[in-house]
């Protein structure tokens, strides 16, 4: 009987050691497919704020009556749920004041920052200066920026998406917008 029960037990064995294969294979990543939009761009101005700019056509403009100034915008990305929040002030001899409260604003981000990248704007055929920062971490605000023509007008513009902030996830969205503001910047010119 004991050598029958000790067959049976090799058998087992042998059926468990020949049925186990070492081809194991890894599972594939699983990326996740990014939609974008058409960035095709129209002419934004209006008949009072003295200012024009090319936008994506995936973006439209609203006016936010901020203390009575209808140049203020508010220009919304319903496809990434993000709002530019843009504003337009006059300069009346406070252009330094204006520059350092933007990069004020922009610095607000180091706490949770990784780095900060200001880039110079200057655009001399439009009359067209200013600042960018690039806000690199899971920050509120990854891109914000200010163009002036130094002596009039005054105009900043800060960057939302209406998520928690998660630089990785967030990433090929914000690439994608970003390139489409830098064209926005670009194609920035007073009236």
């Amino acid at each position: 009987m004991m050598k029958h029960n000790l067959g049976i037990v090799w058998a087992c064995m042998l059926v468990l050691l020949l049925s186990c294969e070492e081809n194991h294979i890894p599972k594939p990543l699983g990326l996740l497919k990014v939609e974008l939009p058409d960035n095709t761009t129209y002419t934004y101005q209006d008949s009072i704020c003295p200012f024009r700019f090319e936008i994506a056509k995936y973006a439209f403009v609203n006016a936010k009556d901020s203390v009575g100034n209808v140049c203020h915008k508010n220009i919304f990305m319903p496809t990434f749920n993000a709002v530019l929040y843009a504003s337009y002030l006059p300069l009346n001899n406070n252009l330094n004041e204006n520059a350092a409260h933007c990069q004020k604003l922009a610095y607000e981000h180091r706490v949770k920052a990784n780095a900060i990248e200001e880039i110079p704007l200057h655009f001399p055929e439009h009359n067209v200066h200013g600042l960018m920062y690039k806000i690199d971490g899971n920050v509120a605000s990854n891109f914000q920026f200010y163009l002036t023509d130094s002596t009039q007008h005054f105009f900043r513009g800060s960057l939302y998406f209406n998520s928690r902030p998660n630089a990785d996830s967030l990433k090929p969205y914000l690439d994608f917008v970003v390139k489409d503001l830098e064209k926005m910047i670009e194609s920035f010119e007073w009236k």
